[in-house]
């Protein structure tokens, strides 16, 4: 992890699925284009289907967050906002950010935060409309990537 304070953690849930990990590799490629400093991790171990979507672009998968991770570090949640669902401490974080397509679940912050809750199938539509509303171009992996998870959540 980086020792660079303003390092904004993309994670998605601790069960990670297709749409779990793909969005927190393209919000967090998303933020790195808007100026902002930010990295992926995962939660959990990755399933069947999420291994196969990332040979077939070949990425990497996020590493998985360490445990180590100081108080008070900026962290983007996408595809969950419930607690129990997300960093063992999450509570001692600094919740910046939430892209989710769940009902609002139990998150509470110190501080405004940046949201983004839609009716839709998972987090990729809505991380697609980001793109697009933003005019930034999407390759051709990045695009496969948030294709894979509308296929798979919805």
């Amino acid at each position: 992890m980086s020792d660079k304070k303003d390092e904004v953690i993309v994670v998605g849930h601790r069960n990670p699925d297709t749409d779990a990990i793909t969005a927190a590799m393209v919000y967090a490629d998303f933020l790195r284009r808007m100026g902002v400093n930010a990295k992926a991790y995962r939660l959990g171990e990755l399933n069947n289907e999420t291994k196969f979507v990332l040979k077939t672009v070949d990425m990497e998968a996020p590493d998985m967050i360490p445990d180590n991770v100081p108080e008070g570090t900026q962290v983007a949640l996408v595809d969950h906002n419930e607690s129990q669902q997300s960093m063992e401490n999450l509570k001692k974080m600094r919740v910046t950010r939430v892209v989710d397509h769940h009902k609002i679940g139990d998150l509470t912050t110190s501080e405004p935060v940046y949201l983004r809750f839609e009716p839709v199938g998972c987090t990729a539509t809505i991380l697609t409309k980001l793109f697009r509303e933003n005019n930034l171009d999407m390759d051709q992996k990045t695009a496969t990537l948030l294709l894979s998870a509308i296929l798979s959540d919805t």
